[in-house]
């Protein structure tokens, strides 16, 4: 090998190399911003850092795994629909990159055969989770007409092998999280007469998803049981209990979420009254007797 040659190899590795400690650098200042991501500011901060270091190196897909929940995340924070949306569609996209699709469109026009091969033999099962939260998110904030075109594409078995898989891979995986969520969307195809779900095949999951998370610290599973399973089952007493469980627990290592989980248990439960109506009783008048 020539100088010349020797000297362009040798700059390119060293580029290469600054390049990689530039990402390095990056995803480190990223992950100081995460234990405090309950702040705005900072996740979307931590979102920046992750995204230039994507950027310098396409093809980590650790990388987009991570962006997907934390675009997940400030997706669920935003107030504005557009906003959540964009959110959302981003973490979908970059998950089933990470996956091996070609994207969100590549997922969608995914046979389902094809997609659900491809899906159980992935190893990473944050990719599988984070990626079916977002994409169900994506079409539950885009109004009936999304959700139609969703249940007619064949979307929800595909959400289904997601979070299935995730299941196999590792049920404790985010303090048991692909239970948790598993249990909401067989309340949902419950309500819809679809893959013969069943409330009792749903409150397993849920069950499930509250053991593992109680061990965890984690506060969410408990706010989904009360709100999905608890009010479409009639129970409430199950769904006060649930909720003061988590206004009681303290928010140990889960600050983003346990925030969210508290402050969601307090709304429902101020709107108990409304969530589970029933009918007053009233004395009998002489006339009746």
């Amino acid at each position: 090998m020539g100088r010349a040659a020797l000297a362009v190899a040798l700059f390119l590795f060293v580029g290469a190399l600054a390049c990689a400690q530039s990402a390095a650098e990056l995803i480190s200042q990223a992950e100081d911003l995460l234990p405090t991501r309950y702040l705005p500011e900072n996740l979307t901060s931590a979102i920046d850092l992750y995204e230039r270091a994507l950027a310098l190196q396409p093809g980590r897909a650790d990388f987009m795994t991570q962006l997907a929940q934390l675009h997940y995340e400030l997706g669920i924070i935003s107030e504005d629909v557009k906003t959540k949306r964009r959110e959302f569609r981003r973490g979908a996209d970059l998950g089933f990159t990470a996956l091996g699709f070609a994207g969100l469109s590549g997922a969608e026009e995914a046979k389902a055969e094809e997609f659900a091969a491809r899906v159980s033999e992935s190893e990473n099962v944050a990719a599988l989770y984070w990626t079916a939260k977002c994409w169900g998110m994506l079409v539950d904030t885009g109004g009936l007409m999304a959700q139609l075109g969703a249940l007619t594409s064949g979307m929800p078995a595909k959400v289904r092998a997601l979070y299935l898989a995730a299941i196999k891979l590792d049920e404790t995986y985010f303090g048991g999280g692909p239970h948790e969520d598993y249990g909401a969307l067989l309340v949902n195809f419950a309500k819809f007469h679809l893959y013969g779900a069943t409330l009792e095949e749903a409150k397993a999951h849920f069950d499930r998803a509250i053991e593992i998370a109680s061990g965890a610290g984690y506060l969410i599973p408990f706010v989904t049981y009360a709100e999905q399973y608890a009010v479409r089952a009639g129970d409430r007493a199950l769904f006060e209990g649930l909720l003061r469980h988590v206004l009681q627990a303290p928010i140990g290592d889960w600050p983003f979420w346990n925030r969210i989980a508290k402050d969601k248990a307090q709304e429902l439960l101020s709107r108990a009254d409304r969530l589970f109506p029933c009918l007053l009783y009233t004395s009998p008048s002489p006339r009746d007797l």
